[in-house]
């Protein structure tokens, strides 16, 4: 019985291998990331994983420290950045407003570093055009820079731009906008149910 069930309890052995269980969501996720940290625990990419796989587990706080472990051993991994700034993002909801302000600037620069790292890493620049949209002034919060971050996209990425532009409309309360940027968004990526999503509440916000 031991010899039969063993394979089914065997850890990736890969970065890749463990991703694709992650992605998939696969109950064996959680054995194969622990087992790739076990393993090779000065891997930034096995902690990016076990950061992601944490957030998934709604352990945020762990999260924050498993992704922080990822960008001390690379700080050079655009996608470490990155995770820690998601990490940020799903913490920061979960304390309190002192703990809030002090996490604010973690959360932008970590995006931020990660775009400096790698400028096509469209997922960071998204995020950063909802943090300035959703961040106070004080805290760096600029619908200006959420312009030129959108304005980035369109020029990398025409699909992110147009479902970007129809954000910054939603923000700044021009669903005609919206409806418009959104629908082109699904017409260039139909199979992205979140853009048609965001083109069927624009389109019902302006009574079509």
């Amino acid at each position: 019985i031991a010899l039969l069930v063993a394979p089914c309890a065997a850890v990736a052995a890969t970065v890749e291998e463990a991703t694709a269980l992650l992605v998939a969501k696969d109950p064996r996720a959680a054995a194969a990331i622990a087992g790739l940290v076990k393993a090779q625990p000065d891997s930034a990419d096995a902690h990016v994983l076990m950061a992601r796989l944490q957030l998934q587990q709604g352990k945020a706080a762990d999260a924050v420290d498993s992704a922080e472990e990822a960008v001390d051993l690379d700080d050079a991994s655009a996608q470490a950045h990155y995770w820690l700034g998601n990490a940020y993002g799903t913490r920061i909801g979960q304390v309190g407003m002192l703990p809030q302000a002090m996490m604010a600037p973690k959360l932008r620069d970590a995006f931020l570093r990660a775009l400096v790292l790698d400028p096509n890493l469209h997922d960071a620049r998204s995020s950063l055009v909802q943090y300035y949209l959703q961040a106070p002034a004080v805290a760096g919060g600029s619908v200006d820079k959420a312009r030129a971050q959108v304005q980035e996209l369109a020029k990398r990425d025409p699909p992110r731009g147009y479902y970007a532009q129809g954000q910054l409309a939603m923000f700044e309360k021009k669903p005609d906008e919206a409806a418009k940027a959104f629908a082109a968004a699904s017409a260039a990526r139909p199979d992205n149910a979140n853009y048609r999503m965001a083109a069927g509440v624009a389109l019902q916000e302006t009574k079509q």
